[in-house]
C-alpha cells in the first residue's frame, strides 16, 4: 500500500468536514467531487450555490457537495442528483 493510500485509508476511518474557499473555481469543484467519491471527507464549498451548480454542470462534474455563501446563509447541496436544500447537521 502506497503512502497516499495509507493516508486515504486513515481519512476514511475518521471522516472529517472540510470547507473550501473559491467554491466557484472549476478545479475546486472537481476536487471536491473526487474527495466525496473517495469517501475521505465531507465538503462544503464557499460560494453562491447557483454559481457552484453552474460550474459543476459546465465541467461535467457530479458535485453533490454543500455550498454556502460567506454571509452565513443556510448551506445548499448542489449536484445533478442532489436535493435543492440540505438538512442542517
Amino acid at each position: 500500500m502506497s503512502a497516499i493510500e495509507k493516508i486515504k485509508a486513515k481519512a476514511r476511518a475518521d471522516v472529517k468536514h472540510i470547507v473550501l474557499p473559491e467554491g466557484t473555481e472549476p478545479r475546486t469543484v472537481q476536487a471536491s467531487a473526487k474527495i466525496l467519491k473517495e469517501g475521505v471527507a465531507r465538503v462544503t464549498l464557499l460560494g453562491n450555490p447557483d454559481e457552484v451548480r453552474k460550474v459543476a454542470a459546465e465541467t461535467g462534474t457530479d458535485a453533490s457537495v454543500r455550498a454556502a455563501e460567506a454571509s452565513g446563509a443556510a448551506p445548499q447541496t448542489v449536484g445533478a442528483a442532489a436535493p435543492q436544500r440540505a438538512r442542517p447537521r
